[in-house]
């Protein structure tokens, strides 16, 4: 227990909104691709819809998990001016919404899976690399 301590709680209060921002930054964008995806599932492929939202769903979590690791590593190996992380979360963001956009220009189903599954890689790189502890001095 910190007793008569008020700098240790003024430091890790700004822990907290941090740690939520960076919580937001990937949640938010992955919630709304899958209903958006669900809609434009609804439109293109009524009858199959879940079916179709299923795979992408399977395959949206192996790019995931792939893009965790790769982008974990290839960030734990990067030296730049701007650090290690943040190219790769600048690039992944990038990357995660030029891919949701392609997916709602398209109504072939293999492209906007396509496009899903890259959108996903660069949500799970970004979630290897958001914000730890190295962004923040306590």
């Amino acid at each position: 227990m910190l007793t008569g301590s008020t700098t240790a709680t003024g430091r890790l209060g700004r822990l907290g909104p941090a740690l939520l921002l960076g919580q937001l930054a990937w949640a938010v964008p992955g919630t709304a691709s899958g209903i958006l995806l669900a809609a434009l599932l609804a439109q293109v492929d009524p009858a199959h819809k879940v079916g179709v939202f299923s795979g992408y769903a399977i395959a949206g979590a192996v790019t995931s998990a792939v893009g965790t690791v790769v982008g974990g590593l290839l960030s734990d190996r990067t030296r730049s001016r701007l650090g290690r992380r943040v190219p790769w979360l600048l690039a992944s963001a990038v990357l995660s919404a030029l891919a949701l956009t392609a997916s709602g220009l398209t109504t072939n189903l293999w492209l906007v899976g396509a496009c899903y599954a890259v959108f996903e890689l660069g949500v799970g790189d970004r979630k290897s690399t958001r914000l730890n502890s190295s962004h923040i001095t306590i």
